[in-house]
């Protein structure tokens, strides 16, 4: 009877032991990229990272706030020609990623975009030529023009039912997007792109939740 006594309350210690570990144990803190560019927005409620600046990260984690306030945007040209960038990680937060603003990142393989961006402005992602996948988050809205154009390696991209607006030559020279799914009906991909030079050197099959679309280069 006490061996059974005391292999309970060992037991039971080792149970509470093990919680208060578990409670206990930290996660590592999220280390922000220093050096990088901010610059005013207009109302001064936020800021907009503007440039690399003295920034040495080829992983960018851009921060959320940046002197007490919320960092809202991605500016146009803010990262455009820096080919050693590899990675970036775009907080929580930021609703529009400016016009050029990866443009010709040709080391650029990976980018975490926010589920509060609402706008992807033009030649956004043009000759990011590395880039093999990017999910659209269902916030979007708008995909202007030629946003993701030469970005040769692109083999997966989703587009959700949100996104009305496809511009000009979006997927213009994307070589390597075979298939193209897409949120919506057929009718709503055709009624967003209904102004989109999409064949432009591009062929692929949309697949939408009720059929598909062939574009098909002329």
């Amino acid at each position: 009877m006490k061996t059974t006594k005391f292999i309970a309350l060992l037991l039971a210690i080792l149970t509470l032991t093990a919680t208060f570990t578990a409670c206990g144990k930290k996660s590592a803190p999220v280390t922000y990229s220093e050096g990088l560019e901010f610059t005013l927005d207009g109302d001064g409620a936020g800021y907009a990272v503007s440039g690399i600046g003295a920034c040495k990260d080829t992983k960018v984690n851009i921060p959320s706030t940046y002197e007490g306030l919320p960092v809202t945007g991605v500016s146009s040209g803010a990262f455009k020609g820096c080919g050693n960038l590899t990675s970036v990680t775009i907080p929580e937060g930021v609703t529009y990623i400016g016009s050029s603003a990866f443009e010709e990142c040709e080391g650029l393989k990976s980018v975490t975009i926010p589920k509060s961006v609402t706008e992807i402005l033009k030649y956004a992602f043009c000759g990011c030529t590395s880039l093999t996948s990017l999910t659209v988050p269902d916030r979007v809205t708008r995909i202007d023009q030629y946003a993701f154009s030469a970005c040769t390696s692109l083999e997966n991209l989703t587009i959700p039912a949100s996104v009305t607006h496809i511009g000009d030559g979006v997927f213009y020279r994307c070589s390597s997007l075979k298939r193209l799914p897409f949120g919506g009906t057929v009718a709503q991909w055709k009624e967003a792109a209904v102004h989109n030079g999409v064949a432009a050197e591009f062929n692929c099959q949309v697949v939408c939740t009720d059929g598909t679309v062939d574009v098909v280069c002329p």
